[in-house]
């Protein structure tokens, strides 16, 4: 079957890429601790966190482009899937220019040293960096669609390759900075991180349009308000998750730095880093299968599914094992990484960093399934509670319980319960065709 073998295909792409991307990535953090120190390496984390949630302020168009391209291209609809491109691209072009004007007036009104939890005084290297974070994620904000352009394909990997490449460029410029004493400024580092993603993104984009596929190229001519719609109806529902999703996950380095200090924001993100590992990898495997459950989808093949599913489930097993295992060996592999005096170990973290990543793993196997059907109104009722009670319940089990930064992570895994409950059900009635209601939109 040509799904299975493009399947295997991009899970070997995948897993060759992902040992790039976690060997650079690995190597990234006692290099920047070294470059930066410990708290602005804790403010740089923060700063780059807050920034990047503008990447998801596409109204869930990227989302939306993947789920229609992908079917134009199953159901063979060529020409519909080049006005699906055509119109994505104007979108996302309007949209880029939007929120770029929107964000040049609101930072004049930000104080974001405030934010971080410094003192009020002006930090311009802070300043300066925000600002070209900024001007970079709106530029990645478009010439992103390319990655989902090759996953509808069922090329998923090509976005982590894009991303592995640019985080390796990242790694040795940042040994060149090191190596001639070059100023330890957040702005070196902000010029680091960003410009080699923007130019591979740009490279691939000329690639595709020009040589691969120019039959496709964007045109304002082939805009379709119609299907403009169609992308933004489950991309809206994909928005609104994502940005619940930027409360759960992305808050935690903000929260962590005003409520205990910058300085816990780095051994927060050493052991969310480490603990993320084998989540990581159980996931890439998983999420390299969302295009294949759209085209298994739109086909029928809901057997195909089932067995899929069984796989994930067996693995989840071989997870759990592995956090034990790492759990035991934290203690010895973590210094040989860091070697930083300053970063100590906070068993109850531990825990909670592995409670925290089982909840989400199992919730993922079923979330591919429900965002492949584009039924994800329950979803996004969920997400919205989440998003509701997340900060509050970290202020209360930080501030009142007294847990630290183990409280930002135990309130995040309290709420992916809700995940856990009920998409496993929905999952099931979709696959088995008994969706009704609330399950089935």
């Amino acid at each position: 079957m040509i799904r299975d073998i493009k399947l295997k295909f991009s899970l070997i792409a995948n897993l060759v890429i992902k040992i790039i991307s976690l060997i650079s990535n690995f190597a990234l953090v006692p290099l920047l601790l070294s470059f930066l120190g410990v708290e602005k390496y804790g403010i740089w984390l923060t700063i780059y966190t807050l920034v990047g949630w503008l990447t998801l302020f596409d109204l869930g168009l990227g989302n939306g482009l993947k789920l229609k391209l992908t079917e134009a291209f199953t159901k063979k609809k060529y020409h519909e899937a080049k006005k699906l491109i055509s119109s994505a691209y104007v979108l996302i072009g309007s949209i880029s220019l939007i929120l770029m004007f929107l964000f040049w007036i609101s930072n004049y009104f930000i104080h974001w040293e405030i934010l971080l939890g410094l003192s009020n005084k002006q930090n311009t290297d802070i300043s300066y960096s925000i600002n070209l974070l900024a001007l970079s994620f709106f530029i990645i904000l478009s010439v992103k669609l390319i990655s989902e352009i090759f996953s509808s394909l069922q090329l998923p990997f090509v976005d982590d390759l894009i991303k592995a490449l640019s985080q390796l460029l990242f790694l040795v410029f940042l040994l060149f900075y090191t190596h001639f004493n070059i100023d330890s400024l957040l702005f070196n580092v902000a010029i680091l991180a960003t410009t080699p993603l923007i130019l591979i993104y740009f490279i691939l984009t000329i690639y595709f349009f020009v040589i691969k596929a120019p039959s496709f190229k964007i045109s304002i001519n082939l805009y379709s308000r119609d299907l403009a719609n169609s992308i933004l109806s489950p991309g809206v529902g994909f928005f609104i998750i994502q940005i619940s999703s930027i409360i759960l996950y992305s808050t935690d380095n903000l929260l962590i730095a005003n409520l205990i200090s910058p300085a816990a924001v780095a051994s927060y993100n050493i052991a969310y880093k480490f603990f993320g590992l084998p989540s990581m990898i159980f996931s890439l495997f998983i999420a390299t299968h969302w295009v294949s459950f759209i085209d298994a989808m739109a086909k029928g093949d809901e057997m195909w599914i089932k067995r899929k599913l069984r796989l994930f489930n067996y693995l989840f097993i071989l997870l759990v094992v592995a956090y034990v295992i790492a759990y035991f060996l934290y203690d010895l592999l973590v210094p040989i990484w860091i070697n930083n005096d300053e970063i100590e170990t906070d068993f109850l973290l531990n825990k909670s960093m592995i409670f925290y990543y089982l909840i989400s793993a199992y919730a993922t196997i079923y979330i591919y399934v429900v965002n492949a059907s584009g039924k994800i109104a329950l979803q996004k009722y969920l997400y919205i509670i989440i998003a509701i009670i997340n900060i509050p319940l970290s202020i209360i089990l930080v501030k009142y319980f007294n847990l630290g930064s183990s409280g930002v992570i135990i309130a995040s895994a309290i709420c992916l319960l809700l995940l856990l409950v009920f998409i496993p059900i929905q999952s099931s009635k979709l696959i088995n065709r008994t969706a009704k209601s609330i399950w089935n939109k």
